[in-house]
């Protein structure tokens, strides 16, 4: 995350608590599943 938000100014707001044990893990999994859908160009 630190690298991200260094090479992308924009991101340095984004939360610090990713790690933390008290996280939802059905929201975690949703929010990867969720990003998965998102198409990249080639």
């Amino acid at each position: 995350m630190t690298a991200i938000e260094r090479d992308n100014n924009t991101l340095s707001v984004l939360q610090k608590n990713y790690a933390r044990e008290r996280l939802d893990k059905q929201r975690v999994g949703e929010l990867i599943d969720l990003v998965g859908t998102i198409g990249l160009r080639e």
